[in-house]
């Protein structure tokens, strides 16, 4: 069924936009008017093929690293429960509160249900799904056996994101050792000298070799003729 994205306003007149499946859009129109909202626009969910392609949409990466394991997981859950990748699909759109993540996912279950396996419909968005992971999702297809593939794609790509915080802690550590090692010692030695001279004889009053400004200057003149007089 194909997918629509609507905007409408509710009955107190706030506006709200979402994505909704219809047979055509009069009949998302009626839908929304089911929910008391009163549509301002339907629009429908382009497949690749027919018009505007997802790699002109979709100009900034919707997922992240982070994002694309945890939605992988997700896919691999729903499906390997025995879900039609349409129903997982739907299911995963209608949950995220992402609106770019909610258009790229009904945009590729508009794929699915073109006819499209999941491999292409993956590849109409190149910039979220790269070479390796739609060959994979296509030997998944292929073998019938999706949801364990998902699920071993998941793994993967967890696994990749924990070795590249590891690596970039790895590069920070001697830049932030570096920085530390360029600090003149005299910045860091002078208040612990000053603080241990005050814990040795609290009377005695801590002072520093720094020069005086003016205004110190000027200080201890006004407190010497004070003290002449």
């Amino acid at each position: 069924m194909p997918a629509f994205k609507f905007e409408a306003l509710d009955a107190a007149g706030k506006a709200s936009t979402g994505l909704l499946e219809a047979e055509n859009a009069k009949a998302a129109r009626s839908q929304l008017r089911a929910q008391a909202l009163v549509p301002l626009a339907v629009t429908p969910v382009q497949a690749g093929g027919a018009g505007q392609s997802a790699t002109n949409r979709f100009t900034r990466r919707v997922f992240d690293q982070t994002a694309l394991a945890v939605w992988t997981r997700q896919m691999a859950g729903l499906v390997g429960a025995g879900l039609p990748l349409e129903r997982a699909l739907s299911a995963l759109a209608d949950e995220s509160e992402n609106p770019r993540q909610r258009e790229l996912i009904a945009h590729l279950k508009a794929e699915v249900n073109a006819g499209s396996p999941f491999a292409r419909a993956l590849a109409s968005a190149p910039r979220e799904f790269d070479e390796v992971y739609r060959a994979v999702v296509a030997a998944g297809e292929q073998s019938g056996a999706l949801g364990r593939v998902l699920e071993k794609l998941a793994d993967d790509l967890e696994e990749r994101q924990a070795l590249r915080s590891k690596l970039l802690g790895a590069m920070l550590y001697p830049a932030i050792v570096s920085l530390i090692a360029i600090v003149p010692e005299s910045e860091w030695r002078m208040p612990t000298l000053m603080v241990s001279a005050a814990a040795a004889d609290p009377e005695k009053p801590v002072t520093s070799d720094r020069p005086r400004t003016a205004d110190e200057r000027s200080d201890l003149l006004e407190i010497a003729i004070s003290s002449s007089d």
